[in-house]
């Protein structure tokens, strides 16, 4: 008896920790210092929007356009982008889950509300280590 009453104060004891994570979020949220949602861009005439108007970045994995757009509430749209120039199919779709988990780390952090990324892909995308590739996306976009 004493056991299952160990067992059911470390279920709780977890279960409150995973609450705690989800709360903290949500601090940061209420204050302003982080954007609420990413939302990934989908149309065509966006991108063309961005490329057009938008300022261009260089790096040495990958390029960004970033551009202020009113439009958006309180949201970070991101775009990706790996071109037939990275290779075939399988090494797009890999260059893109790497992007897109960039983003959701990077840009949750250090992107600004209400500005629309696009996420071009280079060659050293697919070589690079994650953590390189981080700290050069989180330098690029500061």
């Amino acid at each position: 008896m004493v056991s299952v009453h160990v067992w059911q104060q470390k279920l709780v004891d977890k279960l409150l920790i995973v609450e705690e994570l989800k709360e903290e979020p949500n601090l940061v949220h209420n204050f302003g210092l982080m954007a609420q949602s990413i939302s990934t861009i989908k149309k065509r005439s966006t991108f063309l929007n961005i490329r057009n108007n938008g300022r261009f970045i260089r790096s040495k994995s990958f390029n960004i356009q970033i551009m202020h757009d009113h439009g958006t509430n309180d949201k970070i749209n991101i775009g990706y982008t790996a071109t037939k120039k990275l290779g075939n199919a399988i090494t797009r779709n890999k260059a893109k889950r790497r992007m897109r988990e960039l983003a959701r780390k990077v840009f949750t952090k250090y992107g600004k509300k209400k500005f629309c990324y696009v996420i071009i892909a280079k060659t050293p995308i697919l070589k690079m280590p994650f953590k390189t590739l981080k700290i050069e996306l989180e330098k690029t976009i500061s």
